[in-house]
């Protein structure tokens, strides 16, 4: 395997990104990236296991490091067109999505949160300590937000949308300096993050403040995707609240509850929104790394500073809620979930 100095840029832009590797004449077969050591991560064959470069040209190495394929950069079609050795399949790799190549390597943290729980308010609050936002919103186990270049990124985020595979973007993020956040369902693809020497903080919040803040949110930041939607927001009190949740239940709710389940599950530190905006951090989460010192500082500095989420107040559940609400939060297993985030007695 031979890289040239000529093929620099073009390694650190092979090593930065995730692509989705096919033929044209049998489909997608997977995803990949490639390691700088010359090793092809996330898609197992024989035929593709090691990669070079030798004068612009990508090549791929079987298991036994004979070649197997070669593949031109098409910079019309941003896409490595290619062929395999001795036949005439036809091979390509379409690149899904390119990191930002970082200006320091160090510690990397994924921020796993429940929504509305100070998740960008804490992104900010890193990005002060002087590290950088990877622009990008995760969840379940492929979907990627790619917020990068986006004013408002919530007001329409289905423009946004990348289907990824994340323990692959795990592998890319790790020793990047940068921040990344997001509201993941599994405790094992939050696991792949920890495993590539990511910190995973999770973020949780009173999950009856997390509604009232949630219905505020959906009114004031998010585009209206039918006109049943805009019925909730005519309503005011408490029979706002009701109506919302019976237009979320199956969404939204849903999505808090597996969220708040994967956190008490998984074995990541946990701090409280509540604890955050009163300018408290837990430091032993912090304490091995000194670049994080002063974050009860920033703390401090940054709150009730304007983020992409942030509607101006934060939300206080009981103008909101009701003996029905009581019910729904009980029966819903709100209650149960809440309990084990340490807000019930």
């Amino acid at each position: 395997m031979f890289i040239s100095s000529d093929d620099d840029s073009i390694k650190n832009t092979l090593t930065s990104t995730i692509y989705s590797f096919g033929s044209s004449c049998d489909g997608i077969y997977g995803q990949m990236v490639f390691f700088p050591n010359g090793i092809i991560h996330g898609y197992a064959h024989p035929n593709e296991c090691y990669w070079g470069l030798e004068n612009g040209v990508l090549i791929f190495y079987d298991v036994n490091r004979v070649i197997s394929a070669s593949f031109d950069f098409s910079e019309r079609l941003n896409t490595w067109i290619g062929i395999s050795k001795g036949q005439k399949w036809p091979l390509f790799l379409v690149p899904v999505i390119e990191i930002d190549s970082p200006v320091n390597s160090g510690l990397s943290i994924f921020i796993n949160s429940i929504p509305k729980s100070g998740t960008y308010f804490l992104e900010k609050v890193f990005t002060s300590l002087g590290m950088k936002s990877s622009g990008l919103h995760l969840s379940g186990r492929t979907t990627i937000h790619d917020n990068r270049g986006i004013d408002n990124i919530h007001f329409q985020p289905s423009n946004q949308y990348i289907r990824c595979d994340l323990s692959l973007l795990a592998s890319l993020l790790a020793d990047t300096n940068t921040i990344t956040v997001g509201h993941i369902e599994y405790v094992d693809v939050v696991n792949k993050f920890s495993d590539s020497g990511i910190k995973v903080i999770s973020v949780v919040r009173n999950l009856r403040d997390v509604l009232v803040s949630l219905m505020n949110f959906k009114e004031q930041k998010v585009k209206e995707s039918s006109c049943a939607e805009s019925l909730w927001k005519k309503q005011v009190g408490p029979s706002k609240l009701e109506a919302f949740l019976c237009y979320y239940h199956s969404l939204d709710i849903q999505h808090i509850k597996s969220v708040t389940a994967a956190i008490i599950e998984s074995e990541t530190d946990v701090v409280k929104y509540e604890e955050l905006v009163n300018g408290n951090f837990p430091l032993s989460v912090v304490n091995d790394y000194s670049q994080l010192s002063e974050i009860e500082e920033h703390l401090k500095r940054n709150l009730n500073v304007s983020t992409s989420t942030y509607s101006g107040q934060r939300s206080n559940f009981s103008d909101f809620w009701s003996i029905d609400m009581d019910k729904y939060f009980f029966d819903s297993g709100l209650y149960e979930l809440n309990a084990k985030l340490g807000y019930e007695e």
